[in-house]
Parts: C-alpha cells; structure tokens; sequence
C-alpha cells in the first residue's frame, strides 16, 4: 500500500492506492447522429492525429487502472492546445462505451496499448468521429465520472479535507465534484458512494449533495450517499439531511439513525440506519442477512472485472464480516458457508451460482 497525497484548488487529497492488472472495460455509443450536437467545432478542422490522441484518453480514462495520475495526465494533455480541448469535446460527446460498433473494433481498442490491433482500432473510431452521418451519440453521461474532480478506482478509497473543513470519504469506484461558491457548498456525486462529515461554515453557506436523482441538504451532519443504478440513497448518522427529489416531489427529512431510498420523482419513507453501512471506511463488508446481488455488488468495487450473480442464488442471503483487501479470499468463504459455486470464466468474468446437487 502507498500514500499520494495531491493538491486541488478546494483542499487535499489522500489516497490511498492498490496496484491492480489492467482489465478491459466494454463501453457503447447510443444511435444518435453526431451532427445533431450543436456548439462543437467540426471534426473536419481537427487533426487526425489529435482525434487519435483524444480517442486514446478515452480508453485510457475508462480503464478500471485508471488513477488520479492518469487525470492529472489527460488534463495537460487537454489544456495544452485548443484543438486538444475540441477534440476532447468531439470524443466526450461520443459517450462511455463502444457497444454498438462493431465488436472487433471495441475489442481490440481495449488490448493492450503496444498492441498492432489497437492502434489500429483507435485511428478507426478518429475516423468515425471526423464522419458526421458515422457517429454516435450517447443519450447517458457517464463520461462526466472519468473527468471527475476526485476519482477512485478499483479497490481504490479517498479522503478528501475540503476547504471549509468538511471531510469527504470516497468508496471505491466513486467520482465526485466540488464547487463551492459564495452562496453554496455542493458536492456532485456522479458515481459510487461518499461518507460526508459537514464542517460548520463561517459564511453560513448551505451543503448539499447532488445526485442524478435529487439534493440531500445537511442540516449539522455526518451522513452517507450512494448513487446506485436507478436511485440515490441515503444514511444518516449525525444531525439530519433534508431529501428532495430532482422533479418536484416532496422534499422529506432524514433524522439521525435513518435511511431512506429516493427517486428523481419521491423519497421513500425512512427505515432504521444500517450501522454498519460505513464499514467500508475501515476496509470491512459487514453484512446482516444482505441479498447475494447486493452483497456482491459491494465487493465487485475491490476487484477487477465483473462479479456476477446467477439467477438461481439471487434469493441467497449473507452474514457475517468480511475483508475488502482480498476480494477473491471472500469469494472463496461464501463457497463454505452457502451453496454456491464461483466459477472464473475468464480473468474478467466471474459468476457466482447455486450448487448443483449431484443426483446419486
């Protein structure tokens, strides 16, 4: 383990860092033509070589080895040159993946970055974005994360000390914005899960945090927000946290030793706080008779490639306390205290299953 500790314009960053192998991210560009963006320079009036150039920070950025120090990078590399920034507005435009390309293409832009096929991948998606009619858009931003302000990795967590003294812990695979201003304190969960301790602020200045779903508002607190598939959701440990919904729902209020689920339209009434929700803080899974899918879903953070549950173990619960530095030591436990099977099928693919009983 190691420490890197880097200086940004709204505090200090700690983090503390992992080594991890390289693992294949798949992404993919929704059917919009890329002449329906409006306010980008035409492709045409940008270099191949630095479509190439932005291409290649796209991969880069979305690769689960992907660091603070590769930001740091991408951000130069960005700010170095107007045309850098164009190119990057183009390729941010094409979105997160490379789904609906053809698969030799996505693929072999993810091999390894000496390889032949690689290369030749990327010059072919600078290509396609200097051809109006031949691109993509996508309708989500997941792009925004990799661009994020702090970033954290696989198996990767963060501490953040803010300006005004809040403290922020960042959960693997997380990304977060700040943008403090004269009238607020905002934070921008873009992905993952934070454990935010609100520091009282000389100016009075409100602090919240945003989510695709909603605003949570401190109100004198220590509390925790994860943004999940299709909602956000919320932990309260000290204080209170006021919820309100992005689309004009009902804003509801969050009292210490509660939690509450929310949409973009509804917050969903509070239920007693999972004390142990924050272990991850510690480097620990402690787990009450939690669902196998959400169960694995935490410890898919602290490992590369993708952790899958089969259907037939979805209804499977899990007890106990668990070691989020040795990920694959847990899924070797789960094999002995339930009836399931891991099966590795490739380095990047694992999937957990219901033990087949053998019919004598």
């Amino acid at each position: 383990m190691a420490w890197a500790r880097r200086r940004s314009p709204r505090g200090w960053a700690c983090r503390w860092r992992r080594s991890s192998a390289t693992s294949p991210r798949r992404c993919c560009f929704a059917a919009l033509p890329i002449d329906a963006v409006s306010g980008l320079t035409p492709s045409s009036a940008i270099p191949l070589s630095v479509r190439e150039q932005a291409v290649t920070w796209l991969v880069e950025l979305q690769s689960a080895t992907a660091d603070e120090d590769t930001h740091r990078r991408w951000r130069q590399w960005r700010d170095a040159d107007p045309t850098h920034a164009q190119a990057w507005a183009r390729v941010a435009a094409f979105g997160d993946t490379l789904q609906s390309l053809p698969p030799h293409i996505a693929q072999a832009a993810l091999q390894a970055p000496s390889s032949a096929a690689r290369r030749k991948a990327l010059k072919t998606l600078a290509l396609l974005i200097g051809v109006g009619g031949a691109g993509w858009l996508t309708a989500q931003t997941p792009w925004r994360a990799w661009s994020a302000d702090h970033v954290t990795g696989v198996g990767e967590r963060a501490t953040l000390a803010l300006e005004d003294g809040t403290e922020v812990q960042m959960n693997a695979g997380s990304a977060l914005n700040v943008r403090y201003t004269a009238g607020a304190r905002r934070l921008q969960l873009l992905r993952g899960e934070i454990l935010v301790t609100t520091a009282r602020d000389p100016q009075g200045r409100p602090f919240s945090v945003d989510t695709e779903q909603g605003n949570a508002r401190a109100l004198g607190t220590r509390y925790l927000v994860r943004q999940l598939a299709d909602h956000s959701a919320v932990t309260v440990f000290e204080g209170a946290v006021e919820l309100r919904p992005a689309r004009a729902g009902q804003p509801r209020r969050i009292e210490a030793g509660q939690q509450a689920s929310y949409s973009s339209v509804v917050v969903d009434p509070p239920q007693p706080a999972d004390d142990a929700a924050s272990a991850w803080v510690d480097g620990m899974l402690v787990a009450q008779d939690m669902p196998l899918p959400v169960f694995l879903e935490a410890l898919d953070r602290y490992r590369e490639g993708r952790l899958y549950c089969a259907p037939d173990a979805a209804h499977l619960t899990v007890s106990g306390t668990y070691p989020l530095a040795d990920a694959d030591r847990v899924l070797a436990l789960l094999q002995t205290t339930l009836p399931v099977t891991v099966d590795h099928y490739t380095r990047y693919w694992t999937t957990v299953s219901l033990k087949k009983i053998e019919k004598k």
